[in-house]
Order: C-alpha cells, then sequence, then structure tokens
C-alpha cells in the first residue's frame, strides 16, 4: 500500500469500498437478502466527503458515493456533502510511513466490515451528524515531529473551519493510549482539554458513548 495521502484518497480507499461493495452485490444475487437490500440501500443514499490535504504535496479531494460506487473527484459534487475535514499533508504522510504496517490491517478490516455494513443506519448517523453543523479543531499536541497537529473538521458543511465554534486539545501521549487500545474512549473525555461553545459536542459525545455500551 502507498504511503502517499493523495493516492490513499484517490486510488486504495475507492478501490477498496469498490471491492467490498461488488462483494456485497455478488452475495445479493446468490440469495443474500439482507445483502441486496444493503447494496439497493447503499445505491439510492449519494452523499460525500471532503478531505483537504494542507501544505506541500496537499490535495483536495471529494469522495463520492453515488450508484452505489464511490469515486475520487477535485470538485465539489453534485451531491450532499456530509462533512469536510483539513489536516497538515506532512503529518498525515509521516504518520502512513510510519504506522504502515497498522494502516495495510486497517484497510483490511474495513473491507470486510464493509461488506456487512448497514448503509440505511450508517447514513442515519451522518445525516444526524450533519444536521448539528459542528464546526471545530482537533489539536494533537507535542507530537514526535510538530508542536501540534491541528485537524479541521465540519458537519454538514463542504468548508473545513478556519475559525471553529470550539477547539478540543489532546496531547499525543493520550492520543497514541488511545491508539493503541490502552485507554478506553470512555476515560477519554477526562483527559481533553476544551475551549470554546463546547456544550453540545460534549453531549452528542456522551450519546454515542453510552450507544457504544449498550
Amino acid at each position: 500500500m502507498s504511503t502517499k495521502p493523495t493516492e490513499l484518497l484517490t486510488k486504495t480507499l475507492p478501490e477498496l469500498v469498490n471491492a467490498a461493495v461488488a462483494e456485497m452485490k455478488t452475495q445479493g444475487e446468490q440469495g443474500n437478502a439482507e445483502a441486496k437490500q444493503n447494496h439497493a440501500d447503499l445505491a439510492s443514499a449519494p452523499g460525500a466527503a471532503r478531505f483537504v490535504l494542507e501544505g506541500k504535496g496537499g490535495t483536495d479531494v471529494y469522495l463520492v458515493s453515488e450508484g452505489a460506487q464511490l469515486r475520487a473527484e477535485s470538485k465539489a459534487p453534485n451531491v450532499p456533502v456530509l462533512f469536510a475535514v483539513a489536516v497538515p499533508a506532512d503529518a498525515v504522510e509521516i504518520g502512513l510511513e510510519e504506522l504502515e504496517s497498522e494502516v495495510e490491517q486497517g484497510m483490511r478490516l474495513l473491507r470486510k466490515r464493509l461488506v456487512r455494513l448497514s448503509p440505511k443506519k450508517t447514513r442515519a448517523a451522518l445525516d444526524r451528524l450533519a444536521s448539528e453543523q459542528l464546526r471545530f479543531h482537533l489539536v494533537i499536541k507535542d507530537t514526535p515531529d510538530f508542536d501540534e497537529v491541528r485537524v479541521k473538521i465540519a458537519t454538514g458543511s463542504a468548508e473545513p473551519p478556519a475559525q471553529p465554534t470550539f477547539t478540543v486539545t489532546v496531547d499525543y501521549a493520550t492520543f497514541e493510549q488511545l491508539r493503541t487500545g490502552k485507554l478506553k474512549p470512555q476515560a477519554l473525555l477526562s483527559k481533553l482539554k476544551l475551549s470554546g461553545d463546547s456544550a453540545r459536542a460534549m453531549q452528542l459525545g456522551m450519546e454515542l458513548m453510552q450507544r457504544r455500551g449498550a
């Protein structure tokens, strides 16, 4: 797998998703009623996500799901953009290089899960988040290569926010504990630093954790 962020977005992810969808379709044609319905639901719910890789080597990519296929485009599509993310390109490239084996393993796991995906439930969750119109930054402090890595996130919009309504800050050590499973998501909230109007985001976070626990 390439460790180049642009290739990951424009080639690797679309190929992985489309292969999983093709398998879902085949299972439906072979008599799996759930897979057949999932494939039909996927085809009837177009949407897109925008990823902006900022800085040198960056790019601006829309991943568009339409007609049960995922494609990468460089211009805004004629389907709803459910969320947008901007992140420094150099930070992403370093992360992909350092975690190459883990990323490859994650991709294999993602493909398996996508075949069993319930598009209806997933789209309902995405539409819920989009309706919240969140505009925030996630800041990871004191990483090995940077003083901070700032990720800009918007839900229900195609524009990553230059000025967030709130900011979530976490130190790199805590982030690594979460990534490696040494820190449970339920314990994460006590280690986050929040600034700005974050009340609604906190409420949503608690709701999501409660559903995960249930």
